[in-house]
């Protein structure tokens, strides 16, 4: 299996690549002083992450994609497929005396 679950941008493969986003979320209960007293304390909330899986086999990809579009669960229809190549990037610095 060639997954590669990216929680960090360091995570990310540097050559072509390819990927699947999907969205997370996490609900955080308020503290009982916030229920108590609204406007106090910490109220509930929540909050949304992105997914970043990489692949670097296409097949795999491929039918990651299938299995999500025939879920029975719309959750898992929630996603991009993406085709990655990431940029090379040079860094060159030039003097010119005159």
């Amino acid at each position: 299996m060639t997954a590669i679950y990216c929680s960090t941008t360091d995570k990310i493969p540097k050559k072509l690549h390819y990927a699947i986003i999907g969205n997370t979320s996490t609900h955080i209960p308020g503290d009982q002083r916030s229920i108590d007293c609204p406007g106090h304390g910490y109220p509930a909330s929540t909050e949304y992450n992105v997914t970043y899986v990489a692949y670097l086999d296409k097949d795999e990809w491929a039918k990651e994609i299938n299995k999500r579009m025939t879920s029975t669960y719309s959750s898992d229809k929630n996603f991009v497929a993406v085709k990655v190549e990431p940029a090379k990037i040079e860094i060159s610095t030039l003097v010119n005396i005159s």
